[in-house]
């Protein structure tokens, strides 16, 4: 129990530090940010000055901070900062801040107006924004001239977003009501049911047979094939020769018995190698049947030194 009892301070002392903590940074960076302002002032750097001032009350409130925000843009170039302070402004009257927004609204008269959204007759409640920025309802908001996305929330579901034009000095005023709900989703039409489209013919670089790479690839698979069923066979003739040369049929000899071993490898190799042969030359034989039986095929032969060249062209059926 006590340890439990223990744990619990431990956790309370432990929360009431943290929250020291992120207040002391707070403060420091309210601080920062008004010092900040303070030398843009000097610099003549308003609209820098009004953003610094601006900061420093977002992150710890005070009169002073936006007080002062307020008259920097007063005296910069900004009427989007200025509209934004001045809605900051209107949240949170006080005499020296209401005094520091007049001054503001007086130099942006001709660039500032305000928006006034309402709930729509039969709603319960709204959650109005300008341009993405929550506002109250039905409150004379200040907001720069010209055009203004208007939309939010009504009773909980997305309202309807409209375009207003806010002219300077003027108030605009509008209802937020409920986006209309979404069309039904019409279902494909039924593949049974209507006519039936043919479906178009269509094209193939070979018009019928198989395409030409499988025949070639198949014969030289044969080619290779032979070419090593022959080397093997000159190679088991060779060792035979030795094997006779030596007279190994008349007696033994460790020699003789590593040849006999050789020869006998040597003449299962041949036949598996034929044997693939001639497996490789009949399927070349039915993918030839297969590729050319609806194409010409023209042979040339022209004479060469010691041979003859032989040229092969195929020509598809159209």
């Amino acid at each position: 129990m006590l340890r439990a009892r223990a744990a619990v301070s431990l956790a309370v002392v432990v929360l009431g530090l943290a929250r020291d903590a992120q207040a002391d940074d707070a403060r420091e960076t309210a601080r920062a940010a008004y010092a900040a302002g303070e030398r843009a002032v000097d610099a003549e750097d308003f609209d820098r000055a009004a953003a610094e001032f601006a900061r420093a009350d977002a992150v710890l409130p005070a009169e002073g901070a936006l007080a002062a925000a307020l008259e920097a843009v007063a005296r910069g170039t900004n009427p989007s900062l200025a509209a934004h302070l001045l809605r900051r402004a209107a949240a949170r009257p006080s005499t020296r801040i209401s005094a520091s927004a007049r001054i503001a609204a007086g130099r942006y008269a001709s660039s500032l107006g305000h928006v006034r959204v309402s709930c729509a007759s039969g709603s319960t409640s709204c959650a109005p924004t300008v341009d993405g920025e929550p506002v109250l309802a039905a409150d004379d908001t200040w907001t720069t001239r010209g055009a203004h996305v208007v939309g939010g929330t009504v009773d909980g579901a997305p309202a309807s977003e409209q375009r207003i034009t806010i002219d300077a000095g003027k108030t605009a005023t509008t209802f937020l009501a409920k986006a209309p709900p979404a069309p039904p989703t019409v279902p494909p039409p039924d593949a049974t049911s209507g006519p039936r489209e043919r479906p178009s013919p269509t094209t193939s670089e070979h018009p019928s047979g198989l395409a030409p790479g499988w025949f070639v690839m198949s014969l030289s698979a044969t080619a290779l094939l032979a070419g090593a069923a022959t080397w093997s066979t000159l190679d088991m003739s060779a060792i035979r020769e030795d094997f006779n040369a030596a007279s190994c049929s008349s007696g033994g000899s460790a020699w003789c018995d590593r040849a006999a071993e050789d020869g006998r490898s040597a003449n299962l190799r041949t036949v598996i190698l034929w044997s693939a042969t001639g497996v490789a030359a009949v399927s070349t034989t039915v993918l030839g049947l297969a590729t050319f039986r609806s194409r010409s095929v023209r042979v040339g032969v022209a004479p060469l030194d010691g041979g003859a060249f032989v040229a092969v062209a195929l020509h598809g059926a159209r």
